[in-house]
Parts: C-alpha cells; sequence; structure tokens
C-alpha cells in the first residue's frame, strides 16, 4: 500500500534514496537539465527514449524508484516547456495512492472554450523487472511519452496559442489495467462535459507487424469525418501512410479505454504491434527515430485541429460501414501474405490469411457496405487470423496455431471480442467501477486483499429487432450480455454470458412476453434491458421500473392486479408465452395440470412447447396425465433445439455469440413420442415399450384418480 506524503525532496536526496532503495551495484540515473529549469538545449526524441529505457530505471515499473526519475524527468520537460499544472495543483504530479500521474497545461486562447481540454496521453510506466530482466519498454510505451513531449514542446511554442486548452498527462500504471488514467477520470474535479478529445500515443516507433514502414494506424476516427481527414492530410505531409481502423476493431490497447465511457472524440495514434512487444528486447536501438518523428507531426496536426475547431460534429446513425477501414485491413492482409516466409505462416494460416483478404476485394467491389456486413466480416477476420496474431508474438520454431489458443479457448475469445468492440463503453464503465472501488480502499487492507465483484448488463439498440410478420403477428428478437468481473489485488476474471431471445405474437402478446421475462429474471440486469426493449415495442420512453411498466400494462388490459394478469398468461395459446411461462423459475407462475394435459395433447402447438409442458409434468401424476402422455406415444412429430442461434431466420444470427452457441446445441429427444415415453417411464418406474395398448392396460390397473 503506497502512502503519499508531503515531503519535497532535492534531486541529491533522491539519488540518495533512490540508491539505497535499489542496493549496492546498481547504475546511477543520469538527469540531464535541457528543457528544464536549468536551462539549456532542448532535449530531443532519442534524448527523451534514452534516458527513460537506460537500465538504471530498471523498467520504471508503476509505483517504483524507476517510475520516480522518470516522473521527474517529465515533470522538468513540462517546466521548461512553460505548461501550467492541473487546475487547483500547486504541482504536475498527481498521486491516487497506487502510483502518480503527471499533467502539464497549455493554456487555450479563446475564452469561449476555455473549459474544453484536448487531453494527449502516454503511459509512462513498463514493466519493470522480471526473472532478473529489465523491461525497458522502448515502444511500449517511451516511444510514446517522447511523442508526446515533443508535442507539448512543439504546441508550447505556437503563437497564437491554440484556441481550447490541451492537457498533455503521462499516466502511470497503464501497465496495470490502466490504472492511472482511469483514476483521472475519478478525480472529483474531473469533467467528462469539459472534454473535448482525448488523443492517446501508446505502441509508437516500431513498423507494424515488423513489416509495414512509414506507417501510422489511427484508431478510433470512424464517426469524425473532419478529424480523419486532419489525419490523413499530416500523414501525407509527414511523408506517412495512415491505416483508420474502428475503436471497436481491437481490444483495449491504452489508456483511452479510460475514456470511451464519455462522448468525446477518443483516438489512438499507433504504428501497431511488434515482436518484442512486452519482452526485454524491446529496446531503443530497435526504434526507428524518423517513423516517431513523422509520428509528431501527426500529432501536433492533430491536436491542433481538435484545439481550433469550432466544434465537433454531432454523431450520426451509421447507414454505411467504413470501406476506409476495410481497404486497410486488406492492405495488411496483402502485406503479411507477401513476406509468409518471414512470418512462417503455415498453409492453414496462408489460407484463412487468402480467404479473408478475397473476402475483403469482394465487399469492396459491392454497391453497399453495412454496419451487419462489416460485424459479420470483424468477426471472421478475428476468427481466422486470431491466432496467427498470437503466434506471430513467438521465438522460431514456433508451435501450430491450434496448440497455441484449443478451440474452446478460442470460441470464448471471439465472444470476448465481439462484446469489447460493440459495448465498449460499457466495459469502460464497469472497469472504472471496479478501480472506484480499489482506489477509494487504498488505505484499507482488508478491501485491498479481498475481491470485489461487478455484475451489469446492457443492450443497444441495434440489439433489439420488432419486425411485422404474416396477418397480424410481429416478432420482436433481442440479444444482450451479462458481463461479471471479479477482481481483487492479484488478478481479476472477466466473464460475459449473453442471452439471445426470440418471440411471436400480437404487440400486446409481445408486450406480456417482455413483462414476463422481466419478472423473471435478475431485477438489477433487466431493469438495465427490458425498459428499452419495451420503448421499442411501444414506442413510449425507456424509462422506469417493472412495476412501472406493469402499471401501465394493467391499465391498458382493465386488470386490477398482477395476479390476475399472470392468471391470463396460463390460459394464452402463444407459443412464446408457454414457453416462456413453462421455463420459468416460479412453479406458481405456471399452467397447472390440467392446462398441461390440454398442451402436450395439442398436436397443432409448437413441438418444442409440448417438450416443455411433458417436462413439467408433476411427480405423483394422475391417471388424466399418464394417459395424454400415452397419448402421444404415436407422434413422431420432430423436436429440434428451438432457440434463436437454431433459427436460421433469427435477425441477429450474425453475432458471434450467438453463431457460437450453435456449437453446443441443447440435448433434445428426437420426437414428441420419445420425450412422452422417456418421461412415462420416469415417472412410474415403468420400463414399458413405447405401445400405447400396454401402457394404457398398466395405467387401467395402477394408477389412482378418474
Amino acid at each position: 500500500m503506497a502512502i503519499r506524503t508531503n515531503l519535497q525532496l532535492s534531486t541529491s536526496a533522491l539519488l540518495l534514496l533512490a540508491a539505497l532503495l535499489m542496493g549496492p551495484g546498481c547504475a546511477r540515473v543520469h538527469m540531464p537539465a535541457g528543457g528544464g529549469p536549468a536551462g539549456g538545449a532542448p532535449l530531443g526524441l532519442v534524448d527523451h527514449v534514452e534516458f527513460l529505457t537506460q537500465p538504471a530505471l530498471n523498467g520504471r515499473k508503476c509505483h517504483s524508484t524507476g517510475s520516480r526519475y522518470a516522473r521527474r524527468y517529465i515533470e522538468d520537460r513540462f517546466e521548461g516547456y512553460g505548461l501550467k499544472p492541473w487546475p487547483g495543483e500547486s504541482g504536475y504530479d498527481q498521486s491516487f495512492g497506487f502510483g502518480t500521474n503527471v499533467i502539464g497545461v497549455l493554456p487555450g486562447s479563446d475564452p469561449a472554450v476555455a473549459d474544453q481540454v484536448v487531453l494527449v496521453c502516454a503511459h509512462y510506466d513498463s514493466l519493470g523487472v522480471k526473472d532478473g530482466k529489465v523491461y525497458p519498454g522502448a515502444a511500449d510505451d517511451a516511444g510514446g511519452v517522447a511523442v508526446m513531449l515533443e508535442a507539448a514542446r512543439r504546441m508550447a511554442a505556437l503563437t497564437p496559442a491554440p484556441r481550447r486548452p490541451v492537457a498533455f498527462a503521462a499516466f502511470d500504471c497503464g501497465q496495470r489495467r490502466f490504472l492511472g488514467a482511469f483514476a483521472f477520470t475519478l478525480r472529483d474535479d474531473f469533467d467528462p462535459g469539459n472534454l473535448a478529445a482525448v488523443i492517446d500515443l501508446d505502441l509508437l516507433g516500431r513498423p507494424n507487424l515488423g513489416i509495414m514502414d512509414d506507417t501510422l494506424i489511427a484508431v478510433g476516427t470512424e464517426h469524425d469525418p473532419q478529424l480523419r481527414q486532419a489525419v490523413y492530410a499530416a500523414g501525407r505531409a509527414s511523408g506517412l501512410r495512415i491505416l483508420p481502423a474502428g475503436i471497436d476493431l481491437v481490444p483495449p490497447l491504452g489508456d483511452y479505454f479510460a475514456f470511451e465511457q464519455y462522448p468525446a472524440a477518443t483516438i489512438l495514434l499507433t504504428t501497431g504491434l511488434y515482436f518484442d512487444y512486452h519482452k526485454p528486447t524491446d529496446t531503443p536501438d530497435k526504434l526507428d527515430f524518423r517513423l516517431l518523428n513523422r509520428s509528431v507531426d501527426v500529432a501536433v496536426a492533430t491536436i491542433e485541429h481538435l484545439a481550433n475547431r469550432d466544434a465537433a460534429p454531432a454523431a450520426q446513425p451509421a447507414t454505411a460501414a467504413d470501406r476506409e477501414e476495410l481497404q486497410a485491413i486488406l492492405t495488411t492482409l496483402e502485406e503479411v501474405l507477401a513476406a509468409r516466409e518471414a512470418f512462417d505462416l503455415t498453409p492453414g494460416e496462408v489460407a484463412n490469411l487468402t480467404w479473408l483478404a478475397d473476402r475483403a476485394r469482394t465487399l469492396l467491389a459491392g454497391e453497399t457496405y453495412t454496419p451487419v456486413d462489416r460485424r459479420r466480416f470483424i468477426g471472421l477476420l478475428a476468427q481466422k487470423a486470431a491466432r496467427s496474431v498470437v503466434r506471430f508474438l513467438y521465438e522460431r520454431p514456433k508451435p501450430p496455431p491450434e496448440e497455441i489458443i484449443p478451440l474452446q479457448r478460442l470460441r470464448a475469445l471471439l465472444v470476448l471480442h465481439e462484446f469489447l468492440g460493440v459495448h465498449r463503453a460499457f466495459v469502460s464503465r464497469a472497469t472504472q467501477q471496479v478501480m472506484q472501488h480499489f482506489l477509494a480502499g487504498r488505505y484499507n487492507l482488508f478491501r485491498l486483499l479481498s475481491s470485489h465483484t461487478f455484475t451489469g448488463c446492457e443492450i443497444l439498440p441495434a440489439e433489439i429487432v420488432f419486425e411485422p410478420q404474416d396477418g397480424d403477428d410481429y416478432r420482436l428478437s433481442f440479444v444482450y450480455p451479462r458481463l461479471t468481473i471479479k477482481a481483487g489485488l492479484f488478478g481479476r476474471d472477466l466473464d460475459v454470458v449473453y442471452t439471445a431471445a426470440d418471440a411471436r405474437g400480437t404487440p400486446g402478446e409481445l408486450v406480456d412476453y417482455s413483462l414476463l421475462y422481466w419478472s423473471q429474471d435478475d431485477a438489477e440486469c433487466m431493469a438495465e434491458v427490458m425498459p428499452a426493449v419495451l420503448a421499442r415495442l411501444t414506442g413510449r420512453p425507456a424509462a422506469g421500473d417493472y412495476r412501472d411498466w406493469l402499471a401501465w400494462r394493467l391499465d391498458q388490459l382493465g386488470l386490477a392486479s398482477e395476479d390476475a394478469w399472470q392468471r391470463g398468461l396460463r390460459d394464452t395459446d402463444n407459443p412464446s408465452l408457454l414457453k416462456l411461462l413453462l421455463t420459468g423459475p416460479d412453479d406458481e407462475d405456471r399452467p397447472g395440470p390440467a392446462r398441461l394435459r390440454e398442451i402436450i395433447a395439442d398436436r397443432t402447438m409448437r413441438p418444442d412447447v409440448r417438450l416443455e409442458a411433458i417436462g413439467r409434468v408433476p411427480a405423483d401424476p394422475d391417471r388424466a396425465t399418464l394417459q395424454v402422455l400415452t397419448g402421444a406415444l404415436d407422434d413422431h412429430t420432430p423436436v429440434a433445439p428451438s432457440l434463436p442461434p437454431f433459427d436460421p431466420t433469427y435477425p441477429l444470427g450474425h453475432y458471434t455469440a450467438v453463431r457460437m452457441m450453435r456449437y453446443e446445441p441443447p440435448q433434445v429427444p428426437p420426437t414428441v413420442s420419445a420425450a412422452a415415453h422417456a418421461s412415462l417411464i420416469d415417472l412410474t418406474g415403468q420400463y414399458l415399450p413405447p405401445d400405447p395398448a400396454a401402457w394404457r392396460e398398466w395405467i387401467e390397473d395402477n394408477a389412482a384418480g378418474e
């Protein structure tokens, strides 16, 4: 547990303390004066990277002696550039108990937008020392910090100053799930309404995948055409190829993740993944400083655009997907395939990547490229290329792809990848809540050692489909995830479970279905899901709890109580409602024995509903119920899985989570007859053949009731 003190130490005292803490034989840290309060020539990219990656800093692990020196270096640069502390702070450092962020602000020149901050960030920590090896983190993220410092120097020299204030943030604990960035969002004086934009600088200075020279990837410009064009123009001016990528295309890679829950433009500028990622060989000699310098050009132009433009364009619903991103994906695939020998690609990997490239070309040649097309393609991209991306990081000889990620693990990762893409803002908020728990208890040892669990659900408008069918019927389909994060001091488990629903009926029956669904599941989870579903059905605002919506429905029907409404539902002939009643957790809400007999005997009813009714027969059935089961022994109607994943017409079947459900189909009897026969054996303990006459004879002699 870290405790912040108000003791101010001189540089010489820090050096002495570092020597004592790091032990005998440690290298001496060189603290240059250039750019700091002592004056001297401005330091450049090489100087920044060499200082941050020097062995004496021991990999700048979060809240370590090495990170303290890195922080002092950054503070000296900020002071030399004339940056101001964050409003209300006396210095650049902002401790959050587990580490310390460093924030310097370049004031804006326009009072009309003085409260709209453009945040430029990079994390200054690395992985420290593991197994006696120092992880210098040259590209991750000394290169990003160097670019940020150079951007700050150039921006501070502009005349006139930018309209909006620009805050340059060196976040600590970026390697610990972006703890420093989340801590910043939890400050009392942080107002997301005053956040104009976020530019994260991470994984800079190494060509993407080791082959894509002079290339910068701009992640997150898909909803801001003006911003994308500004980045493109800066790239052309500096001789860089800009490849755009949707912020949902890749998992959270940097501190920008902490800000994705807010409406401000949030982008990542990166040169991409490289072989030495999170390895002790990520050293400064491998950096392309020409590429870093060009990255500074683009970063500065991007900051200027965001700081000086009139206002961010209003977000518009996407009617077409991003063809420029698709072309960027195709370009990457083509260049990887051209270097297949260098990547040691297996024939299977070549086939997968070739198929993806062909699919991308087909989509680009088509007249339309819709968000659903993109979702399907991104899912296939993850499915066919995930193992190759991970395998890229392995030393030769590389293991076979299937050994790197087994099939079951791959399926889980594909669902997680889709979830992190579609529900990114939700996951950002959930992670913030978990972080808040530990940050608030940083001085409470019991809280730190115990685990904390977050559970929540979310549904988006695109995950609800309400469509007319034949006659007066409609179809309601929806899918939603339930996220559970169990976090502790020594690790974190993240679990995502998707639920898919599908129902048909009149609008009134579908409202009843939704309310019944709400009453049967976790109340807290449903409070986030069902108001949105009911709003789509009714056109009413997506607000209110279960009792509010139930009162509205009872008023519509002229009923006095929830009991009266539920009694009416038990007599319904709507298969979707009956199925929900029969599978619900509350026995009191289910149809009684007489109604069960009616459902089982009704050969016009959906077979899966009859199957559920057979499974709900009480353990002490009367003669009438056994006779109905006997009557079904000659009914050889097939019973197939009726869940949404197994319906080829399910409108949300393109979701990876829904597709993955198909790999584990539920076990169901092949026919109604087989289900009835199994039920008769289980209820009576008699092992008679599926012969109606034999069962009728036994029932007549042994069963109770009339």
